[in-house]
């Protein structure tokens, strides 16, 4: 039991409280892939170019300088799920419980999950390609870690 102060008659007395039992709320899986896809598939884009890429810049430095936490992975990735749930709320409509804290926390979990040899693969690719087309020069990375 735990206690809590509340005032009666111009004193503060305290009094017990019986403690919440933890809600048991899992995941969706179906609804996590459907996040899942839709932040990857992204068709204009914006949550990868804005949120994702600057993530697998973040995680490779770290992977990098051998400072990689996947729990820190995974929290990093939880912001991106938030603003995808967002995202899909606006366009598909719905309301804010569409995705539960539960599935977007296992949304996250996935893509720090994920990271390792793909993500870094996708990440060398897309950089390669970038800057080979010139839009990014050979101290894009140092210049992304400033910020």
């Amino acid at each position: 039991m735990t206690s809590s102060l509340f005032r009666k008659g111009g004193a503060f007395t305290t009094r017990a409280r019986k403690p919440r039992a933890p809600r048991e709320e899992r995941p969706d899986p179906i609804a996590a892939r459907e996040l899942e896809l839709f932040i990857d598939n992204d068709n204009d884009a914006d949550l990868y170019r804005q949120q994702g890429l600057p993530i697998l810049v973040n995680l490779a430095k770290k992977r990098e300088k051998g400072k990689y936490d996947p729990i820190k992975a995974a929290k990093l990735y939880k912001y991106l799920a938030d603003n995808g749930a967002k995202k899909y709320v606006r366009v598909h409509g719905g309301n804010e419980r569409t995705f539960s804290p539960d599935t977007r926390r296992e949304v996250a979990r996935r893509f720090a999950k994920n990271f390792g040899l793909e993500a870094s693969r996708r990440f060398a690719k897309n950089f390669g390609l970038e800057a080979s087309l010139g839009n990014y020069d050979k101290d894009f990375i140092k210049r992304n870690s400033r910020r």
